[in-house]
């Protein structure tokens, strides 16, 4: 039976969904993913105890969106779950974009059911910042200037209907068909 650090270096290790980020943007988006995580866990409870209402089930959901974004990112505060272990290598052999829309997904509901400023607001609002930082990293490095050029002014590479008479339409008619010489 391996340990639970062998399983999860080697869900990460097999599949290598992203290898166009460079370390840099994986250690800031993961990084910042934490932090959001641990202030959203902190003012979901906060906005359960401190704002009446349906802001309690707010908080509440939160406080659970902020525990899956740490159990992603962080398993290690979750290691004495077995549901990390499936969930953690899941997640790893996603892409960085479906990790970025699952956090924006997750953001979403505290917000809708409750608008108040310290608690939901800052607390999901900084979930999302994390998937935004994940979906940029899945969207991939922009190209070089030269290829951009060579893209904009239809020379090079993509040019497939360059030549194709499929890909013209012509409307050069006489004008003897519509009563003109």
């Amino acid at each position: 039976m391996q340990s639970f650090r062998q399983q999860l270096a080697d869900s990460g290790s097999k599949a290598e969904t992203n290898p166009e980020a460079t370390w840099w943007c994986k250690l800031l988006a993961r990084g910042v993913s934490i932090v959001a995580a641990f202030i959203a866990f902190i003012l979901g409870i906060g906005g359960m105890i401190g704002v009446p209402g349906i802001c309690t089930g707010a908080g509440l959901l939160q406080i659970l969106a902020a525990a899956i974004v740490l159990m992603i990112e962080a398993p290690c505060c979750f290691h004495y779950l077995e549901i990390t272990k499936p969930l953690v290598g899941f997640a790893e052999r996603r892409s960085f974009l479906q990790r970025g829309i699952a956090y924006g997904i997750l953001s979403i509901p505290p917000l809708a059911m409750c608008f108040s400023f310290p608690w939901t607001v800052c607390g999901s609002g900084l979930i999302f910042a994390g998937g935004v930082l994940y979906g940029l990293m899945g969207l991939g490095r922009k190209a070089d200037r030269d290829e951009m050029k060579m893209k904009a002014t239809g020379q090079g590479i993509g040019n497939e209907f360059e030549n194709s008479k499929d890909a013209l339409v012509t409307h050069d008619r006489s004008g003897a068909e519509y009563g003109q010489p």
